[in-house]
């Protein structure tokens, strides 16, 4: 199987692309393959009503590398995210309080998911502080 996003193979049992980090879901023999345009260098998620996503790329750096990112999405874990990686997570439509936790670095934003605003794509870096690490959101697109 294919990611309909960037053609990458994805390996059987893999709930994302390891390139682009696209939600994928194994499609049954009995239903079509889903078309989805190839638009290179950017994110491409299949047109579900009232489901969008955040993208989160971590960039690589020193300060707490050895210790993955855990988001979180309204409390609840979504995922982990390790030094010089990129998550795609999809929500459904909604406003989420989305926390990201490595050590003793910490940083959280907020963001409502609807048909106006789809997908978010943050990068996320940690700065080093003097009692604990910061993690920034900066938000780099919105579709």
């Amino acid at each position: 199987m294919n990611c309909p996003n960037c053609q990458t193979v994805i390996k059987e049992g893999e709930k994302f692309c390891s390139n682009c980090g696209t939600p994928v879901t194994p499609i049954a023999s009995t239903q079509p393959p889903l078309e989805v345009p190839a638009q290179p260098q950017q994110f491409s998620f299949p047109n579900q009503p009232g489901v969008g996503s955040i993208t989160i790329s971590r960039p690589s750096n020193f300060v707490g590398c050895a210790v993955s990112y855990k988001v979180y999405a309204n409390g609840y874990l979504l995922g982990k995210i390790s030094d010089g990686g990129i998550m795609t997570f999809p929500l459904n439509y909604g406003t989420y309080e989305i926390n990201i936790k490595c050590g003793m670095g910490k940083g959280n934003t907020k963001v409502t998911i609807n048909d106006q605003y789809r997908h978010f794509v943050f990068q996320c870096p940690m700065s080093m502080g003097m009692w604990s690490n910061k993690i920034d959101f900066i938000l780099t697109q919105v579709q």
